[in-house]
């Protein structure tokens, strides 16, 4: 953003009130006279982006202070203060903004907002005339403070785009809905890593919409600061999404699977949370088969809110030309329209929803090849062939996981075998050693991939993830565990776990007097400043022991405790197979 500073004093005044009861009035000396205002600004020039409007970008500081109590009855809370931003010096068709206090702040998405009521053209650089207009009543002419320019070159806004963030901000956005009329109902599919997902939706201006924080309304919406986080009830995968900006409310259909269906043709397709595309074997059994897609999938709203969910059927048709590439278009009724298959056989047929300006289809000769995965990993060492350290378990879509303390600098393989002798190795090569590359155990040598390493000087303990689909793998740093509840007021801090190197399972002696909503674990990983996202808690509710997992995987409940009492609290994480918990009172 180019700027130019103006710096200047910090303005912080107000109107100074006598102390008074709700039916005391007071009068205020200035309006309709000149009485001064002082305007301040920081910038005199400033050029806006979409890929700038989360950061400040511009601020004003008024000063009110000559004002004296004489003239006009006004009750205290009665002035109103507003900006005017105009392209004309007399303040014709002036855009204006409701502030209060002495000063206020512009982002870069807000100020593109509120100059946008003048209908700018993106890119254009103009010269504002702004000034801050204080009325005591609608019967009462307002005063204005001095004028002050700015140069300001606005975006053009995209309203036919609303996005998907994992936080309030444009800079963490995972995918996108699309509105061709740009009316304010959008629709698209979005692909979600994990159940319970938490998001945002974040609008072309840049005004977040999260839900309304009250119980039992998970589809409503809100643009209020108070807000939380929505979320996606249930199973990660794909997700049919609509939003509506004039009801205020959203709707999150789960699909699971999609049918082929035609009069000479059939076949299923599946979905790849890796490559967010569907894909399967459609077989047709005459030239010239017309295909269609349809599936019913599990529908929340807020009349279902989301712990229950409606049936919701919906077709996808291509163009009927014939071509073996394409777009789809959407339907909730079975109408003309087709994917046609040119001569009789076996084909794959992919589909790919992820932009929701234009959903497309791939159609090949030939069956889909399904890779052969293993059962298990095994983080291996690197020049002993019979000694392996930890065992990853696929938790989800070809996902190998585990908990793990490494030393420093520790290299490794994962392989398929506990031993290098046989079955698969995977390693690296080239020069990012977080791509997975895999040779036959069979005559292997180090020369034919590199070994991993956890690139630290130090011992850590680590969450460990390998996609064998997306051949990428990740080492996250845990510097620890902790226990929270309604006990603690859900802190994160107050109850710490220890490790224990011989048992690898984390412990902490609790205090629990308030027993109510049970607890949950929080890790606590490097780089991540949110904890409540990778909470942990228990699979099926158990009490004094059972299996833990992932929140945002299973939806799960929270560990219970029985009754007050003092309780030792152990996680064993050491079998990813089946993470287990324990809560044994003393």
């Amino acid at each position: 953003m180019r700027t130019t500073y103006l710096y200047f004093l910090a303005v912080v005044c107000a109107v100074v009130l006598s102390s008074c009861d709700d039916e005391e009035q007071i009068t205020l000396q200035g309006f309709n006279e000149n009485a001064d205002i002082e305007l301040i600004t920081t910038q005199s020039n400033v050029e806006l982006t979409a890929d700038n409007s989360s950061d400040l970008a511009l601020q004003f500081a008024w000063d009110i202070s000559d004002f004296t109590l004489s003239k006009y009855s006004l009750a205290a809370n009665s002035m109103t203060y507003e900006l005017q931003f105009s392209l004309d010096s007399l303040f014709s068709d002036p855009a204006t903004v409701s502030v209060s206090g002495s000063s206020c702040s512009f982002t870069g998405g807000t100020l593109n907002t509120a100059i946008n009521q003048l209908s700018l053209e993106g890119s254009v650089s103009y010269l504002f005339y702004i000034r801050l207009s204080v009325s005591a009543g609608s019967n009462i002419d307002p005063i204005y403070s001095n004028v002050v320019n700015v140069t300001i070159t606005p975006y053009e806004i995209d309203y036919t785009s609303m996005y998907l963030s994992t936080s309030t901000s444009v800079s963490d956005v995972f995918s996108s809905l699309y509105s061709p009329d740009e009316d304010g109902e959008y629709t698209g599919f979005v692909t979600t890593p994990s159940n319970w997902y938490n998001f945002y939706f974040i609008s072309g201006d840049g005004t977040a919409y999260g839900n309304t924080a009250v119980s039992g309304t998970a589809f409503n919406l809100t643009t209020d600061a108070s807000m939380w986080n929505c979320w996606f009830p249930g199973t990660s995968g794909c997700h049919y999404v609509t939003m509506s900006t004039n009801d205020m409310d959203w709707t999150a259909t789960w699909v699971s699977s999609m049918t082929v269906s035609g009069d000479h043709a059939s076949g299923t397709l599946s979905f790849s949370s890796s490559t967010s595309q569907w894909s399967g074997t459609v077989t047709a059994t005459s030239d010239n088969a017309n295909i269609v897609l349809q599936t019913t999938g599990n529908r929340y709203d807020k009349n279902s809110g989301d712990s229950g969910y409606s049936e919701y059927t919906f077709f996808l048709f291509g163009d009927g030309t014939g071509a073996t590439t394409g777009t789809l278009s959407f339907s909730e009724t079975e109408t003309a329209g087709y994917i046609v298959v040119p001569e009789a056989g076996t084909y794959t047929l992919t589909i790919d929803l992820s932009d929701p300006k234009a959903y497309t289809y791939t159609l090949s000769e030939g069956t889909v090849v399904t890779p052969d995965y293993p059962d298990q990993l095994y983080l291996h060492d690197r020049s002993d062939a019979d000694t392996y350290y930890a065992t990853l378990y696929p938790r989800t879509d070809h996902v190998y996981e585990c908990f793990y303390s490494g030393s420093a600098w520790q290299s490794f393989y994962f392989t398929s075998s506990t031993s290098m002798s046989e079955g698969t190795i995977y390693g690296y090569t080239g020069s990012n050693q977080y791509a997975i590359s895999s040779a036959s155990a069979e005559n292997f040598s180090s020369s034919d991939l590199w070994a991993f390493w956890f690139d630290y000087d130090v011992a850590n303990y680590y969450f460990i993830q390998a996609n064998l689909e997306s051949k990428t793998w990740t080492p996250e740093v845990v510097n620890g565990f902790y226990v929270t509840g309604n006990f603690n007021g859900w802190s994160t801090s107050a109850n710490p776990m220890a490790y224990n190197s011989e048992t690898k399972k984390w412990t902490a002696t609790c205090e629990i007097t308030d027993t109510q909503y049970g607890l949950q674990i929080l890790p606590d990983i490097s780089g991540e400043d949110d904890m409540w996202s990778n909470k942990m808690a228990s699979v099926s509710g158990d009490e004094g022991s059972g299996e833990l997992d992932w929140y945002s995987r299973t939806g799960s409940t929270n560990i219970p405790v029985p009754e007050p009492g003092t309780y030792v609290i152990t996680i064993d994480l050491s079998n990813s197979g089946k993470y287990t918990y324990s809560v044994v009172k003393q």
